[in-house]
């Protein structure tokens, strides 16, 4: 048998160099998302508290405002505001948020989207956006990230659409920006939760 010729050695080492060093590159790209995605989490984690803390404030001062003005009123605990279509939207909302948590995912799921119905139908971007949120975590529970998502983004364009319409509209923009970032780490696509993050972040008080 002839000698293998030196040139074509030397080109069957180079590629196999080339291999090594793309698998190198790649495992060192891997492991940098991974960081990447462990220390947005942390950050997020560490955001989301100040945020709820103060959305929470600011929930608690509008109802001891509104108990105050309604002292004098025989049913106070009634808000007058909601119309009867609301309310019926608003307790399937509620009633949906029962049967998920007693782990009647299904069941939950099936009020909501009846909700949503109804919501959709008289245009209350308010209970479109609360219901959307609360379908899509329930949707999360059974593995249905992609039709969750949709959910979101759903709810995260109402929200923007509706800034004016609803006081917590803008509230909930900020934090579907946060829920949206989480559900694209889940699912594995870093560059758009890191998108969603930066947003999330701008739009903290």
């Amino acid at each position: 048998m002839g000698k293998v010729p030196a040139a074509i050695i030397a080109i069957q080492s180079l590629g196999l160099l080339g291999a090594t060093v793309t698998g190198f590159l790649a495992r060192q790209r891997r492991d940098e998302i991974h960081a990447l995605n462990d220390q947005l989490r942390k950050i997020n984690a560490e955001l989301r508290s100040r945020s709820d803390k103060l959305i929470e404030k600011e929930a608690v001062l509008k109802y001891i405002e509104k108990k105050d003005q309604e002292k004098s009123r025989d049913e106070a605990d009634i808000d007058d505001s909601l119309s009867n279509e609301e309310r019926s939207v608003d307790a399937l909302i509620l009633e949906a948020k029962e049967d998920i948590s007693n782990d009647d995912v299904e069941g939950g799921i099936q009020k909501l989207k009846i909700a949503l119905t109804k919501a959709d139908g008289f245009d209350s971007a308010k209970f479109a956006v609360r219901g959307r949120r609360e379908l899509s975590s329930a949707l999360q529970r059974i593995g249905e990230q992609e039709s969750a998502m949709d959910q979101l983004q759903r709810a995260y364009q109402l929200a923007s659409d509706n800034v004016e319409a609803y006081p917590e509209a803008i509230h909930n923009k900020v934090a579907l920006c946060g829920e949206i970032a989480d559900l694209y780490a889940d699912m594995g696509d870093f560059r758009s939760a890191a998108e969603y993050y930066d947003s999330w972040i701008a739009g903290m008080p």
